[in-house]
């Protein structure tokens, strides 16, 4: 039977892993995706020091993934803030000034939504009198 070329390569990778990892891995006490998780620290000391957390506190690969993520200073990718036009900001501040409170537009694929901020229940009274006027009226 045989192994694939990015299996090799992946087992391979485990050889750089400090001495102790390479031990806890071959006693089973962690699985391969955390030593694979492990590789992303810098050293063999870090490594070493971040497997002792992992055995303690019994992680899972992705606690463990997060743990070197904190460790290493890295954060999530996250998706930039969509470009906002010039419009659309000018429009959040004329409902601002005109609410008296803070209001944001969001956008989605289909449309999007108006979040208008109250912090108060006379605050949201109030709006909501500024909004509908007197209905009460008609």
């Amino acid at each position: 039977m045989g192994k694939s070329r990015a299996a090799v390569t992946n087992t391979l990778r485990l050889l750089k892993l400090s001495p102790a990892v390479r031990e806890a891995l071959m006693n089973r006490a962690i699985s391969e995706g955390h030593a694979r998780a492990l590789l992303a620290l810098p050293s063999t000391q870090a490594q070493s020091a971040a497997l002792q957390t992992v055995v303690r506190r019994g992680l899972n690969v992705r606690q463990t993934e997060e743990l070197i993520r904190r460790l290493s200073g890295e954060r999530r990718q996250s998706s930039p803030p969509p470009k906002r036009s010039p419009e659309e900001i000018a429009l959040e501040d004329q409902l601002r000034v005109a609410l008296g409170t803070r209001v944001t537009i969001k956008r989605g694929q289909r449309g999007g939504s108006l979040v208008i901020r109250f912090y108060s229940d006379e605050e949201l009274n109030a709006l909501v009198d500024r909004l509908l006027g007197d209905v009460s009226e008609s």
